[in-house]
């Protein structure tokens, strides 16, 4: 009788080690996979922060091509414009004898890149009648 109740000691501590070792992988997957998943969305707000900064830059391309049409009608574009430290976007060229217009800008910041293409109305005054963001010209 004796040696039966020393084979049931030997195995539930055997359970007991076994326990701890699943239960410590299960809480050690839990925690790197929560930590990589908040590595990552790091990553993503940081691209979402860049993607809306080459957007600011194409739209202030379009501002200046529009004014650029409003003051001269002849305007063709085929410029970059540098705004702030070392931002740029570039206004490609511009066939201004066409009805509607098409101004077609492109930015990048930190490989993150933005083409738009905007067709607008003139005279009198220049009015956007399209607005579209492409993947690609």
């Amino acid at each position: 009788m004796h040696l039966m109740h020393n084979n049931y000691d030997k195995q539930s501590g055997f359970v007991a080690l076994i326990s701890v070792i699943i239960i410590a992988l299960v809480l050690t997957t839990v925690t790197f996979s929560l930590s990589f998943s908040g590595f990552i969305s790091r990553f993503n707000i940081f691209d979402a922060e860049n993607k809306e900064v080459s957007i600011g830059l194409a739209e202030a391309c379009v501002d200046t091509a529009m004014l650029k049409l409003e003051q001269t009608l002849t305007y063709i574009g085929n410029e970059v414009i540098t705004i702030g430290a070392g931002k740029q976007c570039m206004i490609r060229t511009i066939n201004p004898n066409v009805d509607p217009v098409t101004i077609e800008t492109q930015a990048e910041y930190n490989k993150s890149f933005t083409n738009l293409r905007i067709k607008v109305k003139q005279p009198p005054g220049v009015t956007v009648s399209s607005w579209e963001e492409l993947p690609h010209f």
